[in-house]
């Protein structure tokens, strides 16, 4: 089982509020339970996929830029990161092949 203070020893989100860990933890255990991984696996899933949904939370706080030249202004979000859990989390299942995001191989034999 992934608990808040497995995610919080990341250095990305140690400063993170208890409360959302939690949240995108169960989350990320509501996601991975449909995806048919296997129970060794289960909890790498979960614990890549909190990540992955705790940096979006932070790259959308972190993103947003406001520009003004004179009167006018502009705000907008850039998102700039490469997210490294998604991917590692989609790699994971594209080792089993339940990445359905990606596609999946079909035979007719």
């Amino acid at each position: 089982m992934v608990e808040v203070a497995t995610i919080k020893r990341l250095p990305r989100f140690s400063e993170v509020d208890d409360d959302l860990v939690q949240l995108e933890l169960e989350d990320a255990q509501e996601v991975v339970s449909h995806t048919g991984l296997p129970r060794t696996v289960q909890d790498r899933a979960i614990r890549l996929y909190a990540c992955h949904l705790l940096t979006e939370e932070l790259t959308q706080a972190d993103g947003v830029q406001s520009y003004q030249i004179g009167p006018i202004s502009k705000t907008k979000f850039q998102p700039t990161y490469k997210d490294r859990f998604l991917k590692q989390y989609e790699d994971l299942l594209d080792l089993y092949g339940l990445n359905n995001s990606r596609g999946r191989a079909w035979s007719v034999d």
